[in-house]
């Protein structure tokens, strides 16, 4: 057998190995669950992004459908000066259809030249603004319009927004229509028809291309819907031949912080942008309680250059991105993980601790073997020796004295009750360790037991040239017991024995015997007058084959069985077996039951 460092070195190594791979398997599965938790957390936040952008999206839609449709003409000042140049007049007895009613979240209508002045349908010149007036408008609605068209021609600049337009016509005013531009409206920098050649990012269903779709389905609508209407009745002469206005598509830009859907519109050689100022503060506020059960924290923030934004977080319609404002928490371990952890570490270790456990046992089971082995060859060894010298003595005539030869039968006779004690003992425990328990038993008394006792235990004392001392208390003598006489016997023995060979250098050479009844059991006590246990073996001293040969040499001859067995015995008696040592000796209690416990 190996020592039991190496075995306990080899247990500790695996043992680590084992812990090691587990906690790296733990690592793994907790980043593996937390990982999930966060891409199930993202999984959401995109969804209800999703669905929030195609509510806006709805939302949106009739204000652009309706503001890209518009015929070139709506935008027409009638009375003014032409916009597409000075020789060609109309005049009109009405005003226009844009000044009458200002569309929802529009500011502003206007039209603006490549050269010249801007100008707007909502402000009319000083011969409408009269008609205007009488047809109910208040001269404080005249002043906000006229001032919000000056602040556009300050701040549009019409050379920058012709290059952020095509130049080629979708359509045109002649009834030749080349593609409407209803179906053909910006949205995010890209027209829906191409759009729906590209692939579009998938965002759970809800993608861009379905949203844009969207808009044209019902920008073709709103497109009919006003084509279809009739022209404005206009009077007066027209100078010169019509001329052919072709209209480009409409597309949604920033101008600081002006929001303006604009398109270019030509007529003959000329050039100008149309287009609406949109309200975005009241467009914003629309847009986000659309947003607000799914994305209460939700903004939006104006976008410049759309290549570059993220188009899952874009509307379709608008060059506007949206902020959930929801920001994603530190997920945490699922309970069914950490409910797995747990149970696996507790398995783990429990599994650690109980191999631990069982080589330790098998390590000292082990040792007390070995133990065992070197203590009975010692115990072997020395009454085989005088049974070998004496009988070849007794056998060759060696000892011609009388006395002599009685004196080495008796030694002889004293060796083979040794072996036999000792041969019974082991064989008794054995027994014992297979589950073989106490099966004959008998009613007797205490009188009985003890005189049935007394003269091999008082035998055994005097072999040790000590003297056994029995009392028996009053009135305990007549109580009767059902048990097992022969296990009673060598458990009493066992202990007279241990008294013989431990207090055998005592000054006081008695061994007690004692006698007593108490509620429910019957205690017979062995006192001896010896030193008592050793500090080192006290801890030990109820345990199987614990006594070495050298510790035998040293203390008394043994294999350091008796008290174990005598423990097991007693139980199999239900009794019990207490042990006290101090300075006066050593008391060994037997306790067993008056009734007939034992029998069961």
């Amino acid at each position: 057998m190996k020592r039991p460092w190496q075995i306990w070195l080899a247990f500790a190594l695996c043992a680590g190995l084992t812990l090691a791979a587990m906690a790296w398997l733990t690592s793994e599965a907790v980043r593996a669950d937390l990982d999930r938790a966060a891409a199930s957390k993202q999984a959401e936040l995109e969804q209800q992004i999703s669905l929030v952008l195609w509510r806006m999206d709805t939302k949106l839609a009739p204000l652009i459908a309706e503001e890209i449709a518009r015929p070139p003409s709506f935008f027409r000042s009638y009375r003014s000066e032409n916009p597409f140049g000075p020789n060609q007049r109309d005049y009109a007895e009405e005003l226009s259809r844009l000044s009458t009613v200002l569309p929802a979240n529009v500011l502003l209508n206007f039209t603006c030249p490549s050269a010249g002045e801007c100008q707007s349908p909502q402000v009319p010149d000083d011969v409408l603004e009269k008609m205007a007036l009488a047809k109910g408008f208040s001269e404080e609605q005249l002043k906000v319009r006229k001032e919000r068209l000056q602040q556009l021609a300050e701040q549009v600049s019409i050379s920058v927004l012709l290059e952020q337009l095509p130049e080629q016509p979708v359509a045109t005013d002649e009834g030749q229509t080349l593609t409407s531009s209803a179906e053909t409206f910006y949205g995010l920098n890209y027209p829906v028809q191409q759009l729906a050649n590209e692939p579009a990012p998938q965002v759970k269903g809800l993608d861009l291309q379905q949203r844009s779709k969207r808009y044209q389905d019902v920008a073709k609508q709103e497109f009919r819907k006003q084509r279809g209407e009739s022209a404005p009745v206009l009077s007066g002469r027209q100078a010169g031949a019509p001329v052919p206005v072709s209209e480009g598509v409409s597309h949604p830009v920033w101008v600081g912080d002006y929001l303006l859907l604009v398109r270019r519109v030509g007529r003959g050689s000329q050039t100008v942008v149309q287009g609406s100022w949109l309200d975005w503060p009241s467009i914003r506020e629309e847009l986000l309680a659309e947003a607000k059960e799914l994305l209460p924290r939700a903004s939006l923030s104006p976008v410049d250059d759309t290549t570059q934004a993220d188009p899952t977080r874009m509307l379709a319609g608008l060059p506007v991105v949206i902020d959930p404002g929801e920001k994603l928490l530190t997920p945490e371990i699922s309970d069914t993980m950490r409910w797995a952890l747990w149970i696996g570490w507790a398995a783990l270790v429990l599994a650690v601790a109980s191999s631990a456990l069982l080589m330790g046992g098998v390590v000292a089971l082990s040792e007390r073997r070995a133990a065992f082995v070197s203590s009975v060859t010692h115990e072997l060894r020395t009454p085989l020796t005088t049974f070998r010298m004496y009988s070849d003595m007794l056998a060759r005539g060696m000892v011609p004295d009388a006395d002599r030869r009685q004196q080495y039968l008796e030694t002889l006779r004293s060796e083979a009750q040794r072996l036999t004690h000792l041969v019974e003992n082991v064989l008794s425990y054995a027994r014992l360790e297979r589950g073989r328990g106490v099966h004959r038993h008998e009613r007797v008394t205490v009188d009985q037991l003890v005189e049935r006792f007394q003269g091999r235990l008082a035998e055994r004392a005097q072999q040790a040239e000590m003297r056994l001392v029995v009392t028996v208390a009053d009135g305990a003598g007549q109580n009767s017991l059902t048990t097992d006489v022969g296990v009673v016997e060598q458990i009493l023995f066992n202990l007279i024995d241990n008294g013989a060979k431990y207090a055998a250098q005592a000054t006081d050479r008695r061994i007690h015997w004692e006698a007593r009844a108490t509620a429910g059991d019957v205690e017979f006590t062995i006192r001896d007058h010896g030193p008592g246990f050793a500090k080192s073996s006290r801890t030990h001293r109820s345990q199987p084959f614990r006594k070495t040969a050298e510790e035998a040499a040293v203390t008394a001859p043994g294999v350091g069985l008796g008290l174990a067995l005598c423990r097991r015995l007693a139980k199999q008696l239900g009794g019990r077996l207490e042990i006290t040592d101090s300075k006066e000796g050593t008391s060994a209690v037997l306790h067993l039951p008056l009734r007939a416990a034992a029998e069961s």
